[in-house]
């Protein structure tokens, strides 16, 4: 039996697949967009989100629940 292709990333490292993933989402509140074509993917595991006050960190997280 052989096992299935394991995708590299950049680094030559293994990719894990993504548990949750957007594509191209753009959020709006009223006439702002405070996330524009954003695309996404967050394997299984322990992701962190780091950016400054506004960045739409809270938003982002908010959209995959």
């Amino acid at each position: 039996m052989s096992s299935p292709a394991t995708t590299l990333g950049p680094r030559g490292e293994p990719v894990r697949p993504a548990v949750i993933s957007a594509n191209r989402v753009t959020k709006s509140f009223g006439s702002t967009n405070v996330l524009t074509d954003i695309s996404v993917d967050f394997p299984a595991g322990i992701t962190g989100l780091l950016g400054s006050n506004g960045a739409g960190k809270t938003t982002l997280l908010s959209l995959a629940l």
